[in-house]
């Protein structure tokens, strides 16, 4: 936040860059309804990644090759650097123990017998099987590397980088993961896991200067998702134990090898 700036010079121009997300967001659940309604037509139900992935990269392309509202341009405002590898590899470990993280303490929540819980545990059941229905390999494809891309290219590279214009980085990196977390409803469960998933990836940001770190953390996260199939809850118990060591060790890690 550049400093001796007045409230109305700090609140319009972070205003105008989160309602310039929200159209962002708004037209990109247009065109997702808009081709699914089209293939309805021809009495085709298409998958929902599909239709996801087809929707992210239009929207994408016209919203953010130019980003007219900063003129400026994608790459160069994203700021795509090269960190070094362990940085990389710190990105991907966080991504699976924050994945780990989450299935254990939902696992625990859910056991609580009270009505209200298990109403949002079914409606975050229901939007993960949306995610996942038809060919798997469209769902790979969207969940792992199109909608990891474009959400952490728009959310930490546009938005924070925006945003930390006129706000302070705490101030910027929370504003940003709530923005993060709204686009995830109407799951509750949801809006609240991607908030602090958004938060880590905004440190994660701060600190290595570099997307690459946060796409490869989003992903593994989002991927993480495919080892719940392995049989007798193989996969989940492996990422429930190993998920304290792999979040402790990669934040340090980061921190040790950078600067804030």
């Amino acid at each position: 936040m550049k400093k001796g700036r007045s409230f109305l010079d700090t609140f319009l121009p972070s205003l105008k860059c989160l309602l310039y997300f929200l159209v962002f967001y708004l037209v990109a659940v247009l065109v997702n309804a808009i081709i699914g309604a089209v293939a309805s037509l021809f009495g085709k139900a298409l998958p929902s990644s599909l239709t996801g992935i087809v929707a992210y990269a239009f929207v994408f392309l016209v919203f953010t090759v130019g980003f007219v509202p900063f003129k400026t341009t994608v790459f160069k405002e994203a700021q795509i650097n090269k960190p070094r590898i362990s940085l990389i590899i710190d990105g991907a470990l966080l991504g699976m123990g924050f994945f780990g993280a989450y299935q254990g303490v939902a696992s625990l929540i859910s056991k609580i017998p009270a009505e209200w819980i298990q109403k949002l545990f079914e409606a975050q059941s229901d939007m993960a099987s949306t995610q996942l229905e038809g060919q798997m390999v469209f769902a790979i494809l969207y969940l792992g590397i199109v909608a990891p891309i474009c959400e952490e290219l728009v959310f930490r590279g546009l938005m924070l980088t925006s945003l930390e214009n006129y706000l302070p980085k705490w101030v910027s990196i929370l504003v940003c993961a709530l923005c993060f977390g709204i686009i995830h409803y109407p799951s509750p469960i949801a809006m609240v896991v991607t908030f602090v998933l958004g938060a880590l990836l905004g440190f994660v940001f701060y600190r290595t200067k570099s997307l690459i770190p946060c796409i490869l953390a989003h992903m593994l996260f989002n991927l993480s998702n495919f080892l719940l199939f392995i049989p007798k809850n193989i996969g989940f118990y492996i990422l429930v134990i190993a998920c304290i060591p792999l979040i402790v060790y990669s934040l340090i890690d980061i921190v040790r090898k950078t600067r804030g």
